[in-house]
């Protein structure tokens, strides 16, 4: 039957679910969980999956209401899935007239979930898909602030990507060539402030006699320069504000003179320069990486992104016209192998360099080139590069990785800078700055805090002058580690970090499984690319100053992760990197006025086109606490606690990590139940209550998933490698990814209706099934696909419904035990369940994990009892506590955990009862100081 074609009234997924869509649907999800029903969907098995692995809780995990004492499944109070399910809903699906509803960014206040897709409407402030603040109702003071126990700061995502349906950022052209050589050169460019140097953004107050007040330091005498003037209408805006994009939208780019070129005006910004840094050791022939690198360069060099077919030399060079990237070939094992790609020649040249103390290019012309004029020689380099594995002699089991960035990051010097793709297969142990094994002399128990500073601490000089000179000439470098063993992350990972590059690491790799997943992590590094040359400021509101920037060269000073108050140059830019910046007060905010942020990001776009990307944000400032709690922002405050929280791994112990964020979240809920039982209830005591402010509702969930995350997690499995893979990726991946790298995304195939997992035509939208808990016991024996960020996982249960098996992997199969183990891929099959869980894994892979070229492909399958990627399926399942070797002092089901944050709040409330510091410091938060006369002029 698998075979007929899909139609409403004879597939598959029409016949099996259709007891979904009756009115009997409710009665079946209301029945005792463990009792058959008689109105089963076929597709479900006659029994629940009972919970059998004694590595996890076996009791089914309630949910937790607010009142401690009534436990239910059926209270959604604290439901994550409800939450990001009812968020999704509100803004994908249509009403009656068709239309989806819109996030206005002026008129709405607190953005959508960051996992939710949705359509912004800028009215003259960024979308939280740009910025996102971790309140919208600013404390006036830091008294206030401090009465929260949140952090106050802003994640950016300078090139996030748009719906198709929304307005690309607009660019103005700001050059302003005609200023004459006599005129001050701070009128030379973009309008700006005089003071703070804040840019022109539609916040600016333009005044008829000429001059404009700055939003950002209130500056009132700035000149509005002659060419820019303009009549003011009746109500103080510029009549031609509509027509310039900086005075009304909150993102746009700027084109800046030559004055703000890197280097100076006399020196012309290049396009972007690109070079593949190629493994060709014993360990990645073995692996077939360079058959892998080669099919990835060709996918990548000859698509139609680049629209190479189309391109014409002799049309005059626009600022929208694509101008044509250039790219080079360099292999390393012990030695150095430059690949000439000349076009004037008919097969590529190799020379090879065994010189690593003082490496030199041994050619000029053919090292950069461009992918369609050398198509030819770019293609027997790629043959060449394929040939490495069927050579019958052994490659060099040793690699000079580090002498070999340094020699590409001399090549990219010459033409500004550039990015740096590397594939690495093993250890770097050969040449300059070769490194080391770090050995835990602690195996098997925690290594003591002394040699944890050492297994996650930067610690090769070489790496450190390496990555100074990477800063300062502009060059980045991503790193793709496929090896079985330790390559010192800590080292190699903090070089690609500060450089802002990525990094992804597989320790268990199949050329048949693994092999496209590794192909469109290396297209991502190519077409991902938004630029180079960068650097970020934000500025901010008198009263606020930026305080940290974490996870960028900032940092470079002490070679640590944590960042620095220094303004960051950013040598390579992305379209999934994100920049949380820490503030703090420096006096005190006005709640006559808004507070304003404005991200400035100096870059050099890949067509070599020298501009600012300007992202403007407006929130409100507040004199109370319940406003700075209510309009607080759940995602941005999860991403600025975790990414501070990493910033010390290498200075203190995991464990004082892992306390502190334990720490944390009893300080923000004790605050906040101090603020509604002493300023609000003051005739009762809430004692059984466990009390959360809507805005922060799952933040105890998202911090416990985040103890147990690899990254921090009191394991003695895990390596140093392992941690600092996740580390560095948690510091700069887009806020989506990192909520669901926290608590995935679980979803049952074999009970969604036949409407949802499909996708809308005219924004993309997709309607993604409600999520499950992420818990064992909610695990029955059917199939499911689960996505944590960075990976899809499809569970097979060895006794689900064949019938669902078979209208999904075909009809030849017969039981769960005959599905090929290194499959990657759904099959495509002419059933609707077919399309629908590939439609899943299609929107998962695109728009969460970000490899969009891989479309539905990329799956890992898991056959709990057969497979043994099964334990690390397990892992993800957050909500349950860890058991055997897995077992932690931090690892708790997630109803044990909230009890024993109930407990330390009302323990630590009552600790307080003597001293008051908590009482006091609300009180003192909420209640004025003002002067009689003070208060009688406000009155």
């Amino acid at each position: 039957m698998a075979s007929v074609a899909a139609s409403p009234t004879n597939s598959h997924a029409a016949l099996y679910t259709a007891s979904y869509n009756n009115s009997q649907q409710n009665q079946i999800y209301q029945q005792n969980p463990f009792q058959p029903s008689q109105n089963q969907n076929p597709y479900q098995s006659n029994q629940n999956f009972p919970n059998t692995n004694n590595h996890l809780s076996s009791a089914p995990v309630p949910k937790v209401l607010r009142d401690m004492n009534h436990l239910s499944q059926e209270n959604e109070d604290l439901s994550l899935q409800q939450h990001r399910y009812a968020n999704q809903v509100e803004y994908t699906s249509a009403n009656d007239a068709g239309e989806f509803r819109s996030f206005y960014t002026f008129q709405n206040v607190s953005p959508p979930e960051a996992t939710s897709q949705f359509h912004a409407v800028d009215q003259g402030t960024s979308s939280s898909k740009f910025i996102r603040s971790t309140m919208y109702y600013v404390p006036e003071s830091e008294s206030l602030r401090a009465a929260t126990k949140l952090p106050i700061s802003v994640t950016i995502r300078p090139f996030a990507p748009l719906l198709a349906s929304e307005e690309p950022v607009p660019l103005v052209d700001m050059k302003r060539d005609d200023i004459g050589a006599n005129d001050d050169p701070l009128s030379k460019g973009p309008i700006r402030c005089r003071r703070c140097r804040t840019y022109v953004n539609p916040s600016f107050q333009f005044t008829n006699d000429g001059k404009f007040m700055c939003n950002i330091c209130q500056f009132p005498n700035n000149v509005v320069p002659d060419d820019y003037a303009s009549v003011l209408d009746g109500q103080g805006y510029r009549i031609d504000r509509l027509s310039r994009p900086e005075l009304h939208k909150g993102v746009y780019d700027l084109l800046v003179p030559d004055e703000y070129n890197f280097g100076g005006p006399e020196v012309h910004s290049q396009p972007l320069h690109h070079i593949f840094l190629i493994d060709i050791s014993e360990q990645s022939v073995k692996q077939n990486l360079p058959v892998i690198i080669a099919d990835a360069i060709r996918a990548t060099l000859y698509t139609d992104d680049y629209d190479l077919d189309n391109y014409d030399p002799n049309e005059p060079e626009t600022p929208n016209k694509r101008v044509k990237q250039k790219f080079a070939f360099i292999a390393f094992d012990k030695s150095l192998h430059f690949f000439n790609l000349s076009p004037t020649l008919e097969s590529t040249q190799v020379v090879i360099s065994s010189d690593l103390e003082d490496p030199f290019v041994p050619f000029s012309e053919g090292m950069f080139v461009d992918a369609e004029e050398s198509k030819n020689v770019i293609e027997d380099a790629l043959n060449q590069l394929e040939s490495f594995c069927s050579q019958e002699t052994v490659a060099d089991s040793e690699t000079c990785f580090l002498a070999a960035c340094r020699t590409a990051m001399l090549c990219l010097e010459a033409v500004g800078g550039g990015k740096i793709t590397s594939i690495l297969s093993t250890l770097p142990t050969w040449g300059p700055g070769a490194l080391k094994y770090k050995d835990n002399k602690n195996v098997g128990r925690s290594p003591a805090p002394l040699m944890e500073k050492r297994l996650y601490s930067v610690d090769n000089e070489y790496i450190k002058l390496l990555g100074r000179d990477f800063v300062e000439k502009n060059v980045g470098l991503d790193v793709h580690v496929i090896s079985p063993t330790s390559v010192d992350l800590s080292n190699i990972g903090w070089l690609s970090s500060i450089t802002g590059g990525t990094i992804s690491r597989s320790s268990n790799f199949n050329f048949e499984r693994d092999g496209r997943s590794l192909t469109a992590k290396i297209i991502n590094s190519i077409k991902k690319a938004s630029g180079y040359q960068g650097q970020l400021k934000l500025r901010c509101s008198n009263g606020l100053q930026v305080s940290q920037y974490y996870g960028t060269s900032s940092s470079i000073a002490d070679t640590s992760v944590v960042g620095s108050v220094q303004d960051p140059v950013i040598p390579v830019l992305n379209e999934d990197q994100t920049f949380t910046i820490l503030l703090e007060y420096d006096g005190k905010l006005s709640t006559k006025l808004d507070c304003h942020f404005q991200a400035a990001l100096l870059y050099t776009d890949p067509d070599g086109v020298r501009k600012v990307r300007v992202i403007n944000l407006v929130v409100a400032v507040t004199e109370r606490l319940e406003d700075a709690f209510n309009f607080a922002d759940e995602n941005a405050i999860v991403t600025t606690i975790v990414r501070d929280t990493l910033s010390f791994v290498g200075k203190q112990p995991l464990t004082e990590l892992r306390e502190s964020v334990n720490s944390k979240l009893v300080e923000i809920f004790t605050q906040y139940r101090a603020m509604s039982e002493y300023g609000h209830n003051t005739t009762r005591t809430l004692t059984n209550q466990l009390l959360f402010p809507d805005s922060l509702v799952h933040l105890p969930i998202y911090l416990l998933a985040f103890i147990k995350s690899k990254a921090i997690r009191d394991s003695t499995a895990i390596s140093s490698d392992v941690r600092l893979a996740d580390l560095y990726q948690m510091l700069s991946m887009p806020i989506e990814r990192l909520m669901y790298l926290l608590y995935p995304a679980l979803i049952e195939l074999h009970s969604i209706s036949e409407e949802e997992a499909e996708f809308e035509p005219t924004n993309g939208f997709f309607s993604l099934p409600k999520s499950k808990e992420v818990s064992a016991s909610h695990l029955q024996k059917g199939v499911y696909i689960l996505c944590d960020g960075m990976k899809v996982y499809v569970w097979v249960h060895p006794e689900s419904n064949m019938m669902l098996v078979k209208d999904l992997f075909g009809d030849q199969v017969e039981s769960v035990e005959e599905l090929n183990p290194l499959i990657d891929e759904l099959p495509e099959l002419p059933t609707h369940i077919s399309e629908q869980a590939r439609n899943i894994v299609k929107y998962f892979q695109t728009y969460i994990v970000g490899d969009s070229s891989l479309e539905s492909a990329g799956i890992r399958l898991v056959r709990p009892g057969i497979d043994g990627v099964e334990h690390e399926f397990r892992e993800l399942l957050v909500e349950d506590s860890l058991r055997g070797s897995m077992a932690t002092n931090s690892s708790l089901g997630y109803p044990e955990y909230l009890s024993n944050l109930h407990k330390a709040i009302r323990v630590k409330l009552d600790n307080d009862s003597s001293s008051n510091k908590v009482k006091q410091s609300v009180t003192n938060a909420e209640n004025h100081h003002d002067t009689l006369a003070q208060r009688l002029i406000h009155f």
